[in-house]
């Protein structure tokens, strides 16, 4: 009985050890031409950068609809290019490995802009866009942003998740 459970729980651990997410970020401060592994530094004047996400899910299993999403987002406040407040959410089908690509602006954001899919409305029993409350740009300082990387399987539907931390600097 005790070599059974012993022979289950290595299996168990070898099947848990097996689901993996690997990723890595790359930050670019010249619209996309060039990217860099090195966390930005930004001017007040120009507070905006792209973000790559590069993702690799090495599962076993079945990933529920066969979807790996991403988010971006702050735990310090809000920012002008969070599409639903404070975060931004992406959607891919997990075979193609298709990098994510973040447009972070730190600037202002105005009030009204419209959100996606941000306010739950009860009635529709869905999530609507919405205006989006203003928010001022950020000023000079290091800001901490993350970003998950996520999926569920499909047989036992546990989630699984990476999150990667980055500093953004702004200078005068």
């Amino acid at each position: 009985m005790k070599k059974i459970f012993l022979t289950a729980l290595c299996l168990g651990l070898t099947l848990a050890a097996a689901a993996d997410i690997k990723t890595q970020l790359e930050f670019s401060t010249d619209g996309g031409k060039t990217w860099s592994e090195e966390f930005p530094i930004l001017k007040k004047s120009n507070p905006r950068c792209k973000v790559k996400v590069k993702y690799q899910v090495d599962e076993p299993k079945e990933i529920a609809g066969k979807i790996v999403t991403s988010m971006l987002h702050s735990k310090e406040r809000d920012f002008a290019s969070a599409n639903r407040g404070l975060l931004e959410v992406y959607w891919k089908n997990a075979r193609t490995g298709a990098p994510y690509v973040y447009d972070l602006d730190l600037g202002e954001r105005k009030e009204g802009v419209a959100g996606k899919n941000n306010i739950w409305d009860k009635n529709q029993g869905k999530f609507v866009s919405a205006p989006l409350p203003a928010c001022p740009a950020f000023g000079p300082g290091s800001y901490k942003f993350h970003v998950r990387v996520g999926y569920s399987t499909k047989e036992d539907k546990k989630q699984y998740k990476s999150i990667q931390t980055f500093d953004i600097v702004i200078e005068e």
